[in-house]
């Protein structure tokens, strides 16, 4: 078993574990989340409603084609926490430069 995965809701672990992908549910997870994060192998291709949910191989590919360093295609997108610090620093940075 790899030590890739994400967070997913309960409804979507249902679907794969009904579509026989081997998967092993952990309890918590460090992030604020309501969804149980989910260790599996990367999947070549699944037919399912969440896809956008799971990551694959192509979803990964297609990032790296977008230079999407934040993965944000994927559904990793920084916290509103995260894009307000950067937005302070880049105004510091402006007032600095000026």
């Amino acid at each position: 078993m790899a030590d890739q995965g994400s967070c997913l809701s309960d409804a979507t672990i249902k679907k794969l574990i009904d579509a026989k992908v081997p998967i092993i549910v952990m309890d918590n997870s460090n992030y604020k989340t309501l969804k149980k994060p989910v260790r599996m192998e990367y999947q070549e291709d699944i037919d399912i409603p969440e896809f956008r949910e799971i990551p694959t191989y192509k979803r990964m590919c297609i990032c790296i084609l977008k230079n999407d360093h934040a993965c944000k295609y994927m559904g990793f997108s920084p916290t509103k926490e995260e894009m307000s610090k950067r937005s302070q620093i880049m105004e510091q940075y402006r007032i600095i430069v000026s």
